[in-house]
């Protein structure tokens, strides 16, 4: 629960959480999961069946929509990796580069990464006045 709700906790895990059965099945075609968190249906275990997890769980109801921070949430949970950062060094030829800072909304960071990778926008600097961009609210927008 505290990797989801502190950015502190994620910074030294380098982990993150994400829910969502359809994000974490997209995730899961190119990375491999610590965690795996799953409710009782049917249909979600055979959803998770088929992605790489070091560790699966059943999970109730209660548990997954805490750890999703959501009212409403029947899905998959997961750990993941956090990417490297890049260096600005490393990028290779970038024309297109967004730099974020002083946006405090996790919700409004996350629809403007979507609309970056959308317009192909090669990298992202968050400087340092930027709400943490792996939020469970930046993930999910």
């Amino acid at each position: 629960f505290k990797l989801a709700s502190r950015s502190d906790v994620r910074g030294s895990k380098k982990r993150c959480v994400v829910a969502g059965t359809k994000l974490v099945q997209e995730l899961g075609r190119r990375h491999t999961f610590h965690e795996l968190l799953m409710p009782e249906s049917e249909a979600e275990q055979e959803a998770a069946s088929k992605l790489h997890a070091t560790e699966r769980h059943i999970a109730d109801a209660r548990s997954l929509r805490r750890i999703a921070r959501l009212s409403s949430f029947e899905g998959l949970v997961a750990t993941v990796d956090l990417p490297q950062p890049l260096r600005v060094q490393e990028a290779v030829d970038p024309r297109l580069v967004l730099a974020l800072d002083y946006i405090e909304d996790p919700g409004l960071l996350g629809t403007l990464l979507r609309a970056a990778w959308a317009f192909e926008w090669q990298a992202v600097f968050f400087l340092p006045n930027c709400v943490d961009p792996f939020h469970p609210k930046c993930i999910r927008a």
